[in-house]
């Protein structure tokens, strides 16, 4: 299995001197706008972390839309991302934090709509 991965051009800059040599042949870092069309065609799984949550719903589907192009018949989009807990359940100062961008940070129920 080989895997790229791609964000900012700043983040994946150290990205292969954190490989195992062992995996180097592996894992490859690219730079990339999430906005533009991904220049990864054909892949099997496209894994988003930590990206989404970020952003406007707008936007979020803007970076999906982006994907489309690339995508073979059978692929996956894998999606690991923030989700607010259910109130009340984590510490309290933790949850005003998360929920002081509602717009940024809704509950996933809200999300599904």
């Amino acid at each position: 299995m080989k895997f790229v991965v791609q964000d900012l051009p700043k983040t994946v800059a150290d990205g292969p001197s954190k490989i195992p040599p062992e995996l180097s042949d592996r894992i490859k870092f690219q730079a990339h706008d999430f906005y533009t069309d991904q220049p990864v065609k054909d892949a099997d799984i496209y894994f988003f972390r930590w990206i989404i949550h970020n952003q406007s719903d707008k936007y979020g589907a803007k970076m999906l839309q982006a994907l489309i192009p690339a995508l073979k018949p059978g692929a996956k989009i894998i999606i690991n991302d923030n989700c607010l807990p259910k109130p009340n359940t984590v510490d309290m100062w933790d949850e005003k934090i998360t929920r002081y961008f509602p717009r940024l940070r809704r509950p996933l129920e809200e999300k599904s709509h």
